[in-house]
C-alpha cells in the first residue's frame, strides 16, 4: 500500500474509533426522523455529517430537547443556522456540536464549508408519525409520537374532508411516549392533542384493495412466474397454484415471500404450459386478501 494510502487509512481507522456507533430513527411516513427513536430517551438525537450529507437531514424533537451532531467524515464542517441562531465553528473529524432548541418552529442549516449540505430540524410540543402512509382498508394504522410528560391522556383526532374530530384516546407513559392503533377505512389525516398542544398533521392514504399482477416468461433454463403487489404489503405471502384435476380444486405448488413488501420471482422447470394462478396473504400464510387473474406458462 502506498504511504498516502497508509496515511488515508489511518485517519479512517482513528475517526471510526472517536465516533461511537448510533442507532438513527428510521423516517416516518413524511421522512422526518423523529428524535429519541431508536436511542437511549436520556440521549440527544445524533445526526451524523458524512462528507456529502446530514444523516438523518430532516429530525423531529420536542421544544427544550437538544440535538447532536459528529462530524462523521475526514473533512471539516459547521453546522450553521440560516437565521443566526446557531453556529458551532469549524468542527475537526470526531467531534461534535450540540444545540438546545427551546421553542417550535422549523429550523433549516447547512454548512458555511459545503453550502450543498444541509438538513432541518422540526421542533414541537407533540410529535406524532405513522409507521406506513399508503395501506388497504382493513389493515392496522399504527401511529406512534412523544410530547412532555403528564398525567394528561392523549386525543388521536382524524380528518377525512369533513375536519377533525376524535377517534382515540391513549395514555401518555412516564416519558411522555404514546401509541395507538386504528382500523384503516378510508384515507385521512391524522394529529395528536395533548392538552393545548397540537401535532403536524400526517396524512395517511388507504386504497380500496391490492392490485395483484402476475406475469409468466420463459428463461433459459427454467421458466419464471414474476409478482407484483401495490401497494405494498410487508411479509405478505404468496402462493402460486394450479388447478389439479385429481385433487379437484387450486392448489398451491410454490410459495415465496414479497422482497420489500411489492414482487417475487417464482421458478418453475421448463415444458409445463399449465395455467397458473397467485393467491396473495398475509405474513401468516392463511389470510387471504386477493386472488390473481389465471395466466398460462410458456412452456
Amino acid at each position: 500500500m502506498s504511504a498516502p494510502r497508509l496515511r488515508l487509512a489511518s485517519v479512517l481507522v482513528a475517526l471510526a474509533a472517536a465516533v461511537p456507533a448510533v442507532a438513527l430513527a428510521q423516517p416516518g411516513s413524511d421522512g422526518v426522523h423523529r428524535g429519541g427513536n431508536g436511542q437511549d430517551p436520556g440521549e440527544p438525537p445524533l445526526v451524523a455529517i458524512s462528507a456529502t450529507a446530514m444523516d438523518p437531514s430532516r429530525v423531529g424533537v420536542l421544544a427544550g430537547e437538544r440535538v447532536a451532531w459528529v462530524n462523521a467524515s475526514i473533512r471539516e464542517h459547521t453546522v450553521t443556522s440560516r437565521d443566526g441562531l446557531f453556529d458551532s465553528s469549524r468542527l475537526k473529524p470526531g467531534r461534535r456540536f450540540a444545540h438546545t432548541f427551546t421553542g417550535a418552529g422549523s429550523f433549516a442549516y447547512f454548512c458555511r464549508i459545503h453550502p450543498n449540505i444541509q438538513g432541518t430540524v422540526d421542533v414541537a410540543d407533540v410529535l406524532l408519525h405513522a409507521h406506513a402512509d399508503r395501506l388497504v382498508r382493513g389493515d392496522e394504522i399504527a401511529l406512534d409520537g412523544r410530547t412532555h410528560p403528564g398525567d394528561e391522556a392523549v386525543t388521536i383526532e382524524r380528518d377525512s374532508g369533513g375536519g377533525f374530530a376524535a377517534v382515540a384516546t391513549v395514555p401518555r407513559a412516564a416519558g411522555g411516549s404514546f401509541s395507538a392503533r386504528l382500523v384503516a377505512d378510508a384515507s385521512a389525516t391524522y394529529r395528536a392533542v395533548a392538552g393545548a398542544d397540537v401535532s403536524a398533521p400526517v396524512r395517511v392514504e388507504v386504497a380500496p384493495a391490492r392490485r395483484l399482477t402476475v406475469s409468466a416468461e420463459r428463461g433459459r433454463r427454467r421458466q419464471l412466474v414474476r409478482v407484483a403487489v401495490s401497494p405494498p404489503l410487508p411479509g405478505g405471502t404468496v402462493h402460486l397454484q394450479r388447478n389439479l384435476k385429481e385433487r379437484f380444486g387450486w392448489w398451491t405448488i410454490r410459495r415465496a415471500r414479497l422482497a420489500g413488501g411489492r414482487t417475487a420471482a417464482i421458478g418453475l422447470p421448463r415444458g409445463s404450459r399449465a395455467a397458473v394462478r397467485v393467491v396473495l396473504t398475509q405474513p401468516d400464510g392463511e389470510t387471504k386478501l386477493a386472488v390473481s387473474r389465471t395466466v398460462r406458462l410458456p412452456g
